[in-house]
């Protein structure tokens, strides 16, 4: 949003910012950002501000038929919204597709299940709401290390020409500092998503093969170096599948030690590989 609003693209005065899950010490910050780009907030439990006055200011945009152009962020759905009262959530919908009916937009921020799917996060909203949008998107974290934090938006739903996934990278700060690290925030190409990616995946092979990998390179180390001989003593020596093994083998095989290879091999005699140690670089 503040990009388009740098670009001219938004105007500010269109865009309400409906902040229902902060504290007022948060609140405070945010309002630092959204006062330099010149937009508004109406944070939920401070200054006065209800969330009966935010629906109210919905409302009334619709009526009066200002909603045309106009955006409105809700952050979170779960604290402005009753997720246990159905009445609540009905109305509640009813409300943004009468908004966007008028030619408004809405983007409504909602928490993920505390369960992953096969490692993914997962819509924790209602199906109700789900249904109701035009497109959803779940954020979840590619990457993270001490200094930075790489994070994907994958499209789960679209009824429009909206991008299927997008990817960004913010500074990892220890402390909570909202502004800093809203300024740190910059867009990923596809490059450089793949990088990290593939960084990522290399590390999670080098930790969960690293009792088999420290075995296998000791044999090689000590003269066993034909594949077969290697599969059979690494085997004896950890207990390891023969197909583990052979996978381990593959992934880790190559002449570049950065990206997690271990080994190389070379055809010998009869068909055989005959594998030695990749050098550090």
């Amino acid at each position: 949003i503040v990009e388009a609003i740098e670009d001219g693209r938004i105007d500010p005065k269109t865009v309400t910012y409906i902040n229902a899950d902060d504290d007022e010490d948060g609140a405070a910050e945010k309002g630092e950002i959204i006062e330099r780009y010149g937009f508004e907030q109406a944070a939920i439990g401070h200054w006065g501000i209800t969330r009966e006055a935010a629906i109210a200011l919905i409302r009334e945009m619709i009526e009066l038929d200002f909603a045309r152009e106009n955006i409105v962020v809700i952050d979170t759905y779960v604290s402005f919204v009753d997720p246990n009262d159905k009445r609540d959530q009905k109305d509640f919908i009813l409300l943004i597709k009468d908004f966007v009916a008028k030619g408004g937009t809405i983007i409504i921020l909602c928490n993920t299940n505390k369960h992953k799917r096969e490692g993914k996060s997962v819509y924790g909203g209602t199906s109700d709401l789900n249904d109701a949008v035009s497109a959803s998107y779940v954020l979840d974290t590619v990457d993270e290390n001490d200094e930075f934090r790489t994070v994907e938006f994958v499209m789960g739903k679209n009824r429009g020409g909206n991008a299927a996934k997008a990817t960004y990278r913010y500074k990892h700060l220890l402390k909570r500092d909202y502004i800093g690290t809203f300024n740190s925030v910059e867009l990923v190409d596809d490059q450089e998503r793949n990088r990290v990616i593939a960084q990522k995946i290399t590390k999670e092979n080098l930790e969960s093969h690293k009792e088999e990998i420290e075995i296998i390179e000791s044999l090689i180390n000590s003269g066993t170096t034909k594949r077969t001989e290697l599969l059979k003593e690494a085997h004896k020596e950890t207990s390891t599948s023969h197909s583990k093994l052979k996978n381990i083998l593959k992934i880790h095989e190559g002449d570049l030690y950065d990206h997690g290879h271990r080994w190389k091999g070379k055809k010998g005699d009869k068909n055989s590989t005959i594998y030695s140690l990749t050098p550090r670089v």
